[in-house]
């Protein structure tokens, strides 16, 4: 006996479907006897394998993706922005700030020139956002070397550099020069940086004592001091004649070397003139005075050679007795005398006063040969012009 399972609701089983149905037919056939007992046996089995239902698997249940979702931000656009800025904007995303570096540019300095990754792309919420920042560019160090020091600061103000540190060094330079600078000329440098300078300083030399001094041992101490005997006043005093009385600059000032220092000695005597005169003359008239004469040297002059051309003292100046009077003793000054054959008479007289040269006497003598002296003649020297 077949027995049909029913489930509780009185509706078939859902396993049971149109294939069953037809396999309980052929059975319930099949045991009428109808066809026959083997071939019943036959028919029952090979339709039941082909009538039963086909097993299938029981459904599974849906796969998890257990894998953790990745939080991403959209990185922003830092260029121009400042470091703090910068930084402001990262944080507000999720994002953190990374590596700096530091480029140069002709831009703003400070800001952000450049930005990896770029702004818009995605990058995971708290990864860090590296960064290049604009610098300035550097620039080159002026020359300032023999400038004085106040057109050195406007040479560095040009390059947007600054004067640093001052050194005044001892030298023979102008005071206030540049001898020496730091970075030296050409270097590259950060706008804003401070350039040293060492100076010249004027190099002094003490002033001595003279005081109560002969005037004589004044000028040898002077010498030794490489300082210069100036102008000696002579006045009335009852200390010895020729004793320095006063003394300018001062004793124990700082002054340049070969600085003039100015005399007053007791007593006083008039210096005659001896210009003119020969050396010979000159020094016993000078003896004869109070003096000493000193020799020192030649100098062209319109006065006859071997004359004294120049003294100092002057004459009528007031020297104290004893003191030297300098003189120097006068040189011919050359000059060429002209070509003035074919001349005028006036014509060669024009010619030979320009050269501070004059017309001697005319003469038609024949036995002189044609032409003139070709000669130097000292200035002013009487010479003969031949006629033709």
């Amino acid at each position: 006996m077949t027995t049909v399972l029913l489930r509780g609701d009185g509706n078939l089983s859902e396993a049971v479907d149109g294939r069953l149905i037809a396999w309980m037919i052929t059975l319930v056939l099949a045991l009428a006897g109808w066809p026959g007992a083997g071939a019943q046996e036959s028919f029952s089995r090979g339709t039941l394998e082909r009538l039963r239902p086909p097993q299938t698997a029981p459904p599974q249940p849906p796969m998890r993706d257990d894998r953790p979702v990745i939080a991403t931000s959209v990185v922003p656009d830092l260029h121009g922005q400042g470091v703090a800025e910068a930084r402001a904007l990262l944080e507000r995303s999720g994002l953190r700030f990374g590596e700096i570096d530091r480029v140069r540019t002709r831009g703003a300095p400070g800001g952000v020139v450049r930005q990896s990754p770029v702004a818009g792309e995605q990058a995971v919420r708290g990864s860090a956002v590296k960064i290049w920042v604009g610098e300035a560019p550097l620039v080159e160090v002026p020359d300032l070397t023999g400038q004085p020091l106040a057109q050195a600061e406007r040479l560095l103000a040009r390059p947007d550099l600054r004067l640093g540190r001052v050194e005044r060094v001892p030298s023979a330079d102008p005071e206030d020069t540049v001898l020496r600078q730091h970075p030296p000329a050409g270097t590259p440098v950060e706008q804003a940086s401070a350039v040293d300078v060492w100076i010249a300083m004027a190099v002094t030399v003490r002033v001595p004592d003279l005081l109560k001094r002969p005037l004589e041992d004044a000028r040898d101490i002077l010498d030794g001091s490489r300082l210069h005997l100036g102008e000696v006043t002579p006045q009335p005093s009852a200390a010895p004649e020729g004793t320095v009385l006063r003394q300018s600059p001062e004793p124990h000032q700082e002054v340049k070397p070969g600085t003039s220092v100015s005399l007053w000695v007791a007593g006083a005597a008039v210096v005659p003139n001896v210009v003119g005169r020969r050396l010979r003359e000159a020094a016993a008239v000078l003896d004869k005075a109070g003096f000493e004469m000193q020799e020192e040297g030649q100098e062209e002059s319109a006065y006859p050679e071997g004359t004294v051309a120049r003294q100092a003292p002057e004459a009528a100046e007031g020297a104290p007795k004893g003191s030297r009077v300098r003189v120097w003793v006068a040189a011919p000054r050359l000059v060429r005398v002209p070509d003035l054959r074919g001349e005028t008479p006036e014509a060669a007289e024009q010619q030979l006063k320009k050269r501070r040269l004059r017309l001697g006497p005319r003469s038609s003598e024949p036995p002189w040969p044609r032409g003139w002296y070709d000669r130097s003649l000292a200035r002013g020297h009487n010479w003969r012009w031949v006629a033709r």
